[in-house]
């Protein structure tokens, strides 16, 4: 009789320790769902792990971007094919991107030299975008100097993936 209590005081304890508070607004209530305790626990473990190695990870992307930085010039792709004993063959792809963006104290001079052609050679979203037809003025039209003047390029981080 003892062994038929202690199963089912450890069946019942087992229940209890999946209860979950639901919150939807100011209603709570309570539900049983191993399923769900399990997930949750296993994805913030997953979580806390990812931020552990992020700065690492971080570190490795960077020497890899160098590296790939020294190999081509402006914008562009490279793709570094190894083949590693962990992992097999193994392809990295780091592409480099540039924006060229219009400071805001900038736009009123821009307009002023570009009158009508503003709207045509400049995309407007929250920040002031140069097009590449912009872009070409800047470095070789009547008043490049002065356009180029008006554009700050910034470069983009560089997109790695793995295959």
């Amino acid at each position: 009789m003892a062994t038929i209590m202690g199963k089912l005081k450890k069946k019942e304890a087992q229940e209890q320790a999946a209860e979950i508070i639901v919150k939807i607004g100011k209603d709570k209530r309570v539900i049983n769902d191993r399923e769900l305790l399990g997930a949750v626990e296993c994805a913030v473990g997953f979580m806390r792990t990812l931020k552990e190695i992020e700065p690492q990870y971080r570190v490795q992307k960077e020497i890899i971007a160098k590296k790939a930085k020294t190999l081509i010039d402006d914008k562009g792709t490279v793709t570094f094919i190894v083949d590693t004993e962990e992992w097999g063959v193994v392809e990295c792809k780091v592409t480099f991107q540039y924006e060229a963006v219009i400071p805001e104290d900038r736009v009123e001079v821009l307009k002023g030299i570009l009158g009508g052609r503003f709207n045509d050679l400049v995309r407007v979203k929250t920040t002031y975008y140069a097009t590449p037809k912009l872009i070409e003025l800047a470095t070789d039209g009547d008043r490049g100097k002065d356009i180029a003047e008006c554009i700050v390029v910034k470069e983009k981080a560089a997109q790695i993936s793995f295959k």
